[in-house]
């Protein structure tokens, strides 16, 4: 419920998490979820039960380099010490990255034009540790510019039922896909899809399609086949959510701040 007083003000923030600790943002019976830790923390500073809202759920062992939250606080809360005290008090694999006082007319999810994924893949014969929770191993060569030829195809709006998976609660699978581009420099290639909204499962299953063009498992219109045919595949091609990432909520006349990920650099060696 909006707080309409004028003792209280809406907060956006930038919240930045390591997917495989969660079992994803929405809050859960577990208390395992994103939302769980940010809403009892913020309850701990404020003494108010606070609701989350968030710009796009995510599942679980999916990532966010800067998912878009607000929440509504008591005006005479000082917002740099509300979040230092809220980084103190959330476990370190979630943090705040900024707060700003936004006008009561934002709205995390329905204020947003557009929403945008990475996915990592590191493409090597073998495959660092390190890396195991934060990127796909491809230890097979993928051929970039096929995938990129298969993904033009599916640019536009369209209804992509093909690429939703069992469970989506969406009332219908009209979305416009604004960007499906793969970037390879030296090992690393990177997706990103760029959409008005996204259905469940909508990022995973494009990119599982794709990869099977890329090992030239599937023929180039496999994708497109799959997309006019409107019906969810009994095994969809679903690519793992360790390596998926929220990259950027788009909130076009608002000044919502960005944060450049860790892997911001990787395309430009």
């Amino acid at each position: 419920m909006v707080n309409t007083s004028d003792e209280f003000h809406k907060i956006a923030m930038g919240v930045s998490y390591f997917g495989p600790a969660f079992h994803g943002f929405q809050s859960q019976s577990s208390g395992r979820a994103v939302a769980d830790y940010l809403a009892n923390a913020v309850s701990q500073i404020t003494a108010l039960k606070t609701r989350i809202i968030c710009a796009g759920r995510t599942d679980a062992k999916v990532h966010a380099t800067e998912q878009v939250i607000h929440v509504e606080l008591p005006k005479k809360i000082d917002i740099d010490a509300w979040t230092y005290g809220l980084n103190r008090i959330l476990p370190r694999t979630v943090k705040v990255l900024w707060a700003v006082p936004v006008d009561h007319n934002f709205h995390a999810r329905f204020a947003a034009s557009a929403r945008t994924y990475r996915y990592l893949i590191y493409q090597q014969k073998f495959f660092p540790v390190h890396l195991s929770e934060l990127a796909y191993h491809s230890y097979r060569p993928l051929d970039i510019d096929r995938i990129n030829h298969a993904a033009s195809r599916l640019l536009g709006e369209h209804d992509f039922t093909g690429f939703q998976a069992s469970g989506c609660q969406a009332p219908h699978a009209v979305r416009e896909l604004k960007t499906l581009k793969w970037q390879q420099s030296g090992e690393w290639v990177v997706v990103t899809v760029t959409a008005n909204a996204f259905l469940y499962r909508m990022v995973r299953n494009l990119v599982g399609s794709l990869l099977r063009v890329g090992y030239h498992e599937r023929e180039i219109d496999f994708p497109y086949q799959r997309l006019i045919a409107k019906t969810r595949p009994e095994h969809p091609d679903l690519a793992p959510p360790h390596a998926l990432y929220l990259d950027q909520i788009h909130y076009p006349g608002y000044n919502i701040p960005r944060v450049n990920p860790w892997y911001e650099n990787l395309l430009e060696k």
